[in-house]
C-alpha cells in the first residue's frame, strides 16, 4: 500500500507538471502557479507513502519469523506441538542468537543430560544430530543404554543431513538471529545512500540537464515565431521564479525525492536478502 501511495506522489510531482507544460506550452504564465501546486501535493503524497511503506516493512520484518514457523508447522515441522517445560521456558526467556540449543525452548531436561551434543558442548545443528531429529539416539537415552552407545554415531540420522530447516529449536535460534540482525538493515541502507549520494546526485543533475535540452529542442510552440517570443519567455520565467520553481530547484528536489524512493527500495531488497540468508540459506 505504501508503494502505491508513493507512486501516486511521483506521478503528481513528475508527470503532472510535464503534462501541463505540454498542454500550456513553454512561457505560459499559468504554468508556474499550477506546477507549484502539483509539486507540493506530490511531495506530500510521496512523504505519506514512504512513511507508510516504512511501517509496512517494519511490521513485515517483526512478524516474519512467526509466519515462517506457522508455515513449517503446517508441513510437519519437528518439535511443533510439544509441551514446553516450565523450567526450560524460564531459561529460554534469556535466550539470544548466541544461545546454544539447550538454552532454547523445547529442549527436554531428561534428554539433555545425556545428549551427545550437550555433553560435547556443541549446538545440535553443528553437531549434526539432536533430540528432535535423531529418534534412535533418544530411544537409547530412554532405555538407559550405556553412554558409549548413546554417543555412538551409528544411527540412521547420523548418516543423513540434519533436517534443521524443519526443527523448531533451530528455527527459534534463527528467529533470535533475524530479530537481532534485521534492525541493522535501516542504518546500513542510510549509510550506503550517504556514501553514494555525491555520485548519484552528479549523475542525476547531468541527466536532468541533458533531458531538459532534449525536451526543449523537441517542444513545438507558436510563440517562437512571434515578435513577443522572448518577452513571453521572460515573463514565464519570472512567474516561475516567483512561484519558487526555478529549474535548478526543481532538479534538486527531484533528486532528493527519487533518491529517497530508491533508498526505500534498497531497504526492501536488503530485508529480503536477510530473510533469505537466515531462513532459506540457513546462514
Amino acid at each position: 500500500m505504501g508503494a502505491i501511495v508513493a507512486g501516486v506522489g511521483i506521478l503528481f510531482y513528475f508527470a503532472a507538471p510535464l503534462g501541463l507544460r505540454a498542454l500550456l506550452g513553454p512561457g505560459n504564465p499559468l504554468f508556474g502557479p499550477l506546477a507549484v501546486q502539483f509539486f507540493t501535493i506530490g511531495r506530500l503524497i510521496l512523504s505519506i507513502g514512504l512513511f507508510k511503506g516504512l511501517i509496512d516493512v517494519g511490521s513485515w520484518l517483526w512478524n516474519l519469523p512467526n509466519t515462517i514457523k506457522a508455515k513449517q508447522s503446517s508441513i510437519g515441522a519437528i518439535g511443533f506441538g510439544n509441551p514446553v517445560e516450565s523450567k526450560q521456558q524460564r531459561i529460554a526467556r534469556q535466550a539470544n542468537m548466541f544461545s546454544p540449543c539447550w538454552k532454547l525452548p523445547f529442549c527436554r531436561e531428561p534428554i539433555r543430560v545425556l545428549c551427545p551434543a550437550f555433553l560435547a558442548k556443541k549446538t545440535c545443528w553443528k553437531f549434526g544430530r539432536g533430540c528432535y531429529c535423531d529418534t534412535e539416539m533418544v530411544g537409547r537415552i530412554v532405555r538407559n543404554e550405556p553412554i558409549e552407545s548413546i554417543k555412538a554415531a551409528n544411527t540412521a540420522q547420523s548418516k543423513m543431513a540434519p533436517p534443521c530447516a524443519r526443527c523448531y529449536i533451530f528455527l527459534e535460534h534463527q528467529t533470535h538471529k533475524f530479530r537481532m540482525i534485521s534492525p541493522l538493515v535501516l542504518p546500513v541502507t542510510v549509510l550506503f545512500v550517504f556514501m553514494v549520494w555525491p555520485i548519484y546526485n552528479q549523475l542525476f543533475m547531468s541527466f536532468t540537464r541533458g533531458y531538459t535540452k532534449l525536451f526543449e529542442s523537441l517542444t513545438f510552440s507558436t510563440s517562437r515565431f512571434t515578435p513577443d517570443a522572448i518577452k513571453a519567455t521572460a515573463e514565464g520565467q519570472a512567474q516561475a521564479a516567483a512561484g519558487g520553481i526555478s529549474p535548478q530547484e526543481i532538479a534538486q528536489v527531484s533528486s532528493y525525492m527519487l533518491g529517497a524512493l530508491l533508498g526505500f527500495f534498497l531497504l526492501i531488497y536488503l530485508s529480503k536478502f536477510v530473510e533469505w540468508a537466515i531462513f532459506k540459506a540457513k546462514w
